[in-house]
């Protein structure tokens, strides 16, 4: 577990690490909770999947739609982070590919803003094995479109 030196972001809190509870429940649900803010200025989250996330007991297999969730979260909070500008975002568009079946145990999701602009925003997040980084299993890539003040 990482420590962040984040400063206020426009999350509206100068700590991230109560990101999860404050605003968005359905990431506890799933197991997702904030890490750190790596060298570059991106966000690291780890992802503990629970027994909600899981699809069927008997296979063992994390539902798509948590995984898709983490990368939801995970770009948008990376284009939050590189926005010089302030404001809120909304998905306009997402693609998420599975490199394989994701099974219980812990991971790392990390974001990066790709591009931020006066309207649109895209942000790419990974999930990775906790125990190997290069074992990524899902990827994907968000657009976002800037919430009119």
């Amino acid at each position: 577990m990482g420590s962040t030196t984040a400063t206020s972001t426009s999350w509206g809190s100068p700590d991230l690490t109560d990101v999860t509870a404050a605003k968005v429940p359905y990431n506890d649900t799933i197991g997702l909770s904030f890490d750190s803010i790596d060298e570059n200025g991106s966000p690291v989250w780890r992802f503990e999947p629970t027994a909600e996330a899981i699809v069927d007991p008997d296979d063992n297999v994390i539902h798509g739609g948590a995984i898709a969730g983490c990368i939801e979260f995970v770009a948008a909070h990376a284009v939050y982070e590189a926005d010089r500008a302030g404001g809120d975002w909304a998905p306009a568009d997402m693609r998420v590919d599975f490199h394989g079946w994701v099974a219980p145990g812990s991971y790392r999701v990390r974001g990066k803003a790709l591009r931020v602009g006066k309207q649109l925003a895209i942000g790419e997040a990974q999930i990775e094995r906790a125990d190997d980084p290069s074992k990524v299993v899902a990827s994907g890539r968000v657009m976002l479109s800037r919430i009119p003040a």
